[in-house]
């Protein structure tokens, strides 16, 4: 998205992280992908709970370019979802922007 308003617009863009990406926060859980210590991907994951259900938003999920292709992206969605799994999440939401070819083949 770097020709986004959101990114091109300073102000909005930080208001943007500060809102998505807020740490300790109960309702959304922050993960990194790493390979040997090195950081190699990020996902934001928010969990929802609606009668009695509990459920999870894969706000954000993404595997640095050079780190895709390998199996990487793969392994680390498999292990956020075993994770909420163990959790009692019963349903995973992952929505991916029509324009974004990378995630959809993904």
């Amino acid at each position: 998205m770097p020709h986004a308003p959101v990114v091109r617009d300073p102000v909005r863009r930080r208001q943007y992280f500060d809102d998505r990406f807020q740490f300790g926060r109960a309702d959304r859980l922050l993960w990194w992908a790493t390979v040997d210590g090195t950081r190699i991907g990020f996902a934001s994951v928010g969990l929802r709970e609606e009668s009695g259900e509990r459920w999870a938003e894969v706000a954000d999920f993404s595997i640095e370019s050079q780190w895709r292709r390998r199996g990487y992206g793969r392994a680390f969605a498999q292990a956020i979802q075993d994770w909420l799994k163990s959790q009692g999440v019963s349903r995973i939401d992952l929505n991916v922007r029509h324009d974004n070819p990378s995630a959809l083949a993904f």
